[in-house]
């Protein structure tokens, strides 16, 4: 996720992911690809993660 979008990263902080740090990111252009700074979110999965959605 890119840096600047603090919505999206407190969305994201609000269901569980975790900030685990910045990466360059290469995004495809018709140029070439470009290096775009973004976050890294993860989150553990677990098998009663299903259920508990429901």
């Amino acid at each position: 996720m890119v840096s600047g979008n603090a919505r999206a990263r407190r969305f994201y902080e609000r269901h569980g992911w975790i900030d685990t740090g910045l990466i360059d990111y290469l995004a495809a252009t018709e140029e070439g690809s470009v290096s775009i700074p973004a976050h890294r979110y993860n989150k553990r999965v677990t098998q009663n993660a299903d259920k508990e959605q429901r």
